[in-house]
C-alpha cells in the first residue's frame, strides 16, 4: 500500500514538473522518446526515494531529475530551466509544509504525531499532492503565451469552485477523527476519490474547451462561407451591371455622333448629362492594387450606397502586402459589416470613414457614426438579441490579429465609433506562409 501510495505521489510530482515546463519552456516534438524520458524520471525518482544510494539525498536529486528533462524534451534558456524547476519545487514544499501543519492543527497534534498515523498522513500527503498538481495545472493555463493553452477567466472561476468544496469536505473529514488514533481505510478512499473528481475536473474543463474551440470554428467556417457568398453575389452583380453597361455604350456613343453630325450640340449635351445621372453606382470605386482588398471594400462600398451611408475609402499601392486571403477576407468583411449594419440603424448622419494604408506597418482605421456602443474587457458587446448566435466576427477579426502580432483598439466617442490597428510588416511573411 506504502508503495503504491508513493509512486503515485512521484507521478503527481512529476506531472507538476511537466506543467512548469510546459508554462516557460518551448516544448519539443512529443515523440515516444519525450514519454520513455518522463517514465524513465518516474522510475528513477520512485526507486532511489526507497532505497537511496550513496551521499545524494532524494530531495536534492529531484530537481535535478527534473532539469535532466528539461534539457531532454524542451528548448529554453538554462535560466528558464532552473526557473521552472525552483517554482515547481518550492510549490510542492509550500503545500506540503502548508497542508501537514494545517492537519497537524485540526487534530491537536504535532508534525511527529501526524506522521505516526500513517493513515492519516497517507489522507494529507495525497491532498498536498493533488494540490499541488491542481495549482501548476491552473498556472500553466493561466500564464500560458499559447492561445489554445491559455485559461479564460470564466473557466477559472467554475474550476475554483469544487476544490474549494472538496477543501471544506476534508476539514469535516479530519476533524470527524480529530479524537481517533488514526483514521479508517475508508476516509482514505474518500480523499483519494476526491482527489480523483479534481484530476476529473481538470479533464472535463478541457474537454469542454475543445468541444467550445470546435464550435468556434465551425461558426467561423460557415461565417467565412457566407461572407464568401455574398462576395459572389456582389461581384456578380457588378460584372452584370458592367456587361450592361458595356453593352449599351456603343450605341450611346452612336447616338451622341449622330447629335454632333447634325449639329445638335445642345441635344447633345443634355444626353451625357442624362446619362451620368442614370450612372449612380460606381462599379469599381477603390483600385489599391490587390485583388482581394479591391473586391471586399468595393463590394462593402455598393452595399453602404445601397443603405444610404457615405462611405469614404483612402488606400494607397497595397499590390505588396503579402497576407492569407482568409485573414483578410475576414477581418475586413467582418469589421465593415459591422460598420454598415451600426451607421444604417443611426438616426443622424450615416457616415464611413475607411482607411488601409502600407507604409513600414499596415495600418487599418475604420470610423463610422453610431448609437452608443458599451463595452467589456475593451471590447464591444454585441446589441443583438440572440447573444448566443452572434459575436463570433468581432472574436474572429480579434483572432486573426492576435495571430499576425497587431495592436488594436476600439473606443467610442461623440457620436462616432472607431477601429484601428497596426501589424509589422515583418510579420506577413511568417503568418502568411
Amino acid at each position: 500500500m506504502a508503495e503504491i501510495v508513493s509512486f503515485c505521489w512521484i507521478a503527481m510530482e512529476l506531472i507538476c514538473a511537466y506543467f512548469f515546463c510546459e508554462c516557460f519552456l518551448q516544448r519539443k516534438h512529443w515523440t515516444k522518446f519525450s514519454y520513455m524520458i518522463m517514465l524513465l524520471a518516474l522510475v528513477v525518482i520512485y526507486l532511489y526515494s526507497s532505497h537511496p544510494i550513496g551521499m545524494i539525498p532524494p530531495m536534492l536529486l529531484t530537481p535535478v531529475v527534473y532539469y535532466i528533462v528539461s534539457l531532454a524534451c524542451y528548448d529554453g534558456l538554462w535560466q528558464r530551466r532552473v526557473m521552472a524547476v525552483i517554482m515547481c519545487g518550492v510549490l510542492l514544499a509550500v503545500l506540503d509544509a502548508g497542508i501537514m501543519y494545517s492537519c497537524s492543527g485540526l487534530l491537536h497534534i504535532n508534525a511527529a504525531a501526524l506522521l505516526q498515523r500513517k493513515n492519516t498522513y497517507i489522507s494529507a500527503g495525497t491532498v498536498s499532492k493533488s494540490s499541488s498538481m491542481l495549482l501548476s495545472w491552473m498556472v500553466y493555463r493561466v500564464f500560458s503565451k499559447t492561445t489554445d493553452k491559455h485559461l479564460q477567466i470564466r473557466w477559472l472561476a467554475m474550476i475554483l469552485v469544487f476544490p474549494a468544496i472538496s477543501y471544506v469536505l476534508l476539514v469535516i473529514l479530519f476533524l470527524n477523527y480529530r479524537y481517533e488514533s488514526d483514521m479508517s481505510f475508508r476516509a482514505i478512499g474518500i480523499t483519494l476519490s476526491i482527489a480523483f473528481l479534481n484530476l476529473g475536473m481538470m479533464c472535463l474543463i478541457n474537454q469542454i474547451e475543445k468541444s467550445e474551440k470546435i464550435a468556434q470554428r465551425a461558426a467561423l467556417l460557415d461565417q467565412q462561407i457566407d461572407i464568401q457568398m455574398q462576395s459572389f453575389l456582389s461581384l456578380e452583380k457588378s460584372y452584370r451591371a458592367q456587361r450592361a453597361a458595356s453593352h449599351d455604350y456603343l450605341h450611346h456613343l452612336n447616338a451622341i455622333g449622330a447629335l454632333l453630325e447634325k449639329e445638335q450640340y445642345g441635344t447633345a449635351a443634355q444626353y451625357i448629362q442624362e446619362l451620368k445621372s442614370q450612372h449612380t453606382v460606381r462599379v469599381f470605386a477603390v483600385n489599391s492594387h490587390h485583388p482581394v482588398v479591391d473586391a471586399i471594400l468595393n463590394q462593402k462600398y455598393q452595399l453602404a450606397q445601397e443603405a444610404g451611408i457615405d462611405m469614404q475609402i483612402t488606400v494607397n499601392d497595397l499590390s505588396t502586402l503579402d497576407l492569407p486571403t482568409e485573414k483578410l477576407v475576414v477581418v475586413l468583411s467582418n469589421l465593415l459589416d459591422n460598420a454598415i449594419e451600426a451607421c444604417a440603424q443611426f438616426k443622424g448622419e450615416r457616415m464611413i470613414k475607411v482607411s488601409l494604408v502600407l507604409q513600414e506597418k499596415l495600418l487599418l482605421s475604420i470610423r463610422n457614426t453610431s448609437d452608443p456602443v458599451s463595452f467589456v474587457g475593451g471590447r464591444p458587446t454585441t446589441t443583438k438579441a440572440n447573444k448566443d448566435k452572434h459575436g463570433y466576427g468581432l472574436l474572429n477579426v480579434t483572432h486573426m490579429l492576435d495571430g499576425l502580432g497587431s495592436e488594436y483598439a476600439f473606443n467610442y466617442q461623440d457620436g462616432w465609433f472607431s477601429f484601428v490597428s497596426e501589424t509589422p510588416m515583418h510579420l506577413f511573411d511568417s503568418a502568411g506562409r
